[in-house]
């Protein structure tokens, strides 16, 4: 999170420039390396980062397996740490991500991580990862979008889901998460 007027009283010291961690998972790549809720981020690999925007930049450059430098701020003290970069999976290596196209629904799935559900506070999904021409955007669902349920069946896998979709006669009983974690709900008839 940037630091902004609300946040920045919080903050020991009259830090104005850097990224605040809001959460760190437990045995995640920032625990193990020592950083801890509430430590402001404000340089990687020695280049400031002073907006979420830099930060984002930054990590960007670098891939998983990758060890990184963070220099943070911990109760107004400079602390340098060194961070081993993983993916969505956990895993320190480059892999590539299995989606699942489908014509007739004109959209691309991929089943979730558990680092995905657990962000997102959920235990099941299937993320839509491309919109084209077809079912999904006259239904208007977005990339990044992940149906939890459909027609009142959990979703596990992205086949599963495209037979579901492909198949259900024109009622289309959504359940899903956003992006940004706010649930979404969506019936749909005669499409």
């Amino acid at each position: 999170e940037e630091i902004n007027a609300e946040n920045q009283s919080e903050l020991e010291g009259d830090q104005e420039n850097g990224v605040i961690v809001n959460h760190v998972f437990e045995d995640g790549p920032s625990d193990k390396g020592g950083i801890k809720n509430g430590d402001v981020i404000v340089k990687i690999q020695g280049k400031s980062v002073d907006t979420k925007a830099l930060y984002d930049e930054q990590l960007a450059y670098y891939r998983p397996g990758d060890k990184v430098t963070i220099v943070l701020l911990r109760k107004g003290k400079e602390i340098e740490k060194t961070v081993t970069l993983i993916d969505q999976e956990g895993n320190t290596e480059i892999t590539k991500k299995n989606s699942i196209t489908s014509v007739s629904l004109g959209a691309d799935f991929q089943k979730l991580s558990n680092y995905e559900k657990k962000k997102l506070g959920i235990s099941n999904g299937v993320k839509i990862t491309d919109v084209k021409n077809g079912l999904v955007r006259r239904l208007s669902l977005t990339e990044g979008f992940v149906i939890t349920s459909f027609n009142d069946q959990t979703i596990e896998e992205p086949e599963e889901l495209i037979s579901l979709m492909e198949n259900a006669n024109g009622k289309y009983k959504i359940e899903g998460v956003e992006a940004n974690g706010n649930k979404k709900y969506y019936n749909f008839y005669g499409y």
